[in-house]
């Protein structure tokens, strides 16, 4: 179990050390914080155009960054030989994999978490579509520039990685800035963060694992490439296997694909959301239960292929 924990740990930590982390979530944020000028005078759609690409940028970005940490974090030590010593004590290939789609999870779902916050205070920020919260959107702006200016100073001073500082920062501050724009005076008389949205975003975190454990299940046998491919594949399909089995209309096959394919759309509920559907407790419960049992498939699937493995093999 230490070596587990060990493990787990250092994967967490060089995860956040990856320059590709900070900026596939500096980019996420970005792509975020241009919404609302982008929805102003748009026949009151702001709501819904900043909510559907605010969850589009969010699952994408949690996909790329789970395919490429466990590609690069993955490959890395198994072209380095650093899993043969791993495994060369008492530490067995299922329980080394594991840590490592765990750490990877983390990872991924502070990054979730961070692009989660941004996405919330930017749509409060727009409480209507002839105006915005000026003060809001720009503090949003500056606090990512302070982040920056924080890992910069952190790795100057005590050589600190620049991305996982940052990375710190970024997670600090927007929670400081979501729980200060839930009680920021609204110019309409509203306040408070839109609960709605954030059981939406909450759905969404929901997925990281799952993406976490698939993209580490496809670094055992692929490249970076070919990770990525598998990794997008899987959510292109994810998301219309609904509409492709509607059209196939074969329910024993429907039930194979379903437990094969992730089912990405029961992470996606924007259409409830902008039809007013309140999204009950329950459904969230039973959406981590989903998220669970498909997590533990993945993991069993890497643990075989892992113990089939040669851990020792240079893989290009």
């Amino acid at each position: 179990m230490q070596g587990f924990v060990q493990v787990t740990r250092n994967t967490v930590r060089e995860s956040l050390r990856e320059p590709l982390c900070l900026l596939v979530t500096l980019c996420a944020l970005t792509l975020v914080g241009i919404l609302p000028p982008m929805a102003l005078f748009v026949f009151r759609e702001e709501f819904k155009i900043i909510t559907d690409n605010a969850l589009m940028t969010l699952l994408t970005s949690s996909m790329v960054l789970a395919a490429l940490l466990a590609s690069l974090g993955l490959g890395r030590e198994l072209r380095s030989g650093t899993a043969a010593l791993v495994l060369s004590k008492p530490v067995s290939p299922a329980s080394w994999l594991l840590a490592k789609m765990s750490g990877t999870a983390l990872a991924v779902l502070s990054h979730s978490l961070i692009v989660a916050l941004g996405a919330l205070i930017v749509l409060r920020a727009t409480p209507d579509q002839f105006e915005l919260e000026w003060g809001l959107y720009w503090t949003y702006w500056g606090l990512l520039l302070v982040a920056c200016a924080w890992g910069a100073w952190r790795n100057w001073s005590s050589g600190t990685s620049f991305s996982s500082a940052t990375m710190s920062a970024l997670l600090v501050l927007l929670v400081c800035l979501a729980i200060a724009a839930n009680f920021w005076p609204a110019s309409e008389g509203s306040a408070g963060l839109h609960g709605g949205f954030a059981c939406c975003l909450v759905a969404v975190l929901f997925a990281a694992p799952v993406m976490s454990a698939a993209a580490t299940t496809a670094a055992i046998r692929l490249g970076t490439g070919a990770v990525l491919g598998f990794c997008a594949a899987l959510l292109l399909f994810g998301l219309a296997q609904r509409g492709l089995l509607h059209l196939a209309g074969d329910p024993v096959w429907g039930a194979a694909v379903r437990a094969v394919i992730p089912d990405w759309q029961a992470f996606w509920l924007a259409d409830p959301l902008a039809a007013g559907i309140p999204i009950p407790a329950s459904y969230l419960v039973e959406l981590a239960l989903y998220a669970a049992v498909q997590t533990a498939a993945w993991c069993l699937v890497g643990c075989l292929l892992a113990l089939r493995a040669e851990t020792g093999a240079v893989r290009q």
